[in-house]
């Protein structure tokens, strides 16, 4: 059942300042574990977000932008309740594993897939957050 208390415009403003933080709308839609043109439709205020998705994708970028998290959250007309922790990171895809494995002698692979580790985990407090303003025509 949706929630009539949603606001396509703070919707859009949100994902307007995650985007310009640098997060692509494809990058969103794989957090979400929805389609790109799904994003692009909340962006557009054509569809109210799912309380899944959207929950699934403040969650992924609540560690570094909390405040954020918590308005694409009400703002889709939902209640937000923090996460309990920070969200693990993202296993190294198999693919890149392999070509270290590949690359890399035997000695240097252990340090370069822990640079990865350190790449892939969630921010520590006190990173920046995305731009106040976002330039953006509504």
């Amino acid at each position: 059942m949706r929630n009539e208390d949603w606001s396509a415009t703070r919707i859009a403003a949100a994902l307007a300042k995650l985007e310009d933080a640098g997060r692509s709308q494809p990058e969103m839609a794989r957090l979400a574990g929805i389609s790109q043109s799904t994003v692009n439709r909340w962006s557009r205020g054509k569809v109210q977000p799912g309380y899944g998705a959207v929950r699934k994708l403040a969650v992924a970028v609540w560690p570094r932008y909390p405040d954020l998290a918590r308005e694409l959250v009400e703002a889709s007309g939902y209640a937000w309740a923090e996460p309990s922790a920070a969200p693990e990171p993202p296993p190294i895809p198999p693919e890149v594993l392999a070509a270290v494995r590949k690359n890399y002698p035997p000695e240097q692979q252990a340090e370069v897939i822990a640079m990865l580790r350190e790449l892939t985990a969630p921010p520590s407090a006190g990173e920046s957050a995305p731009p106040a303003e976002t330039g953006r025509a509504g």
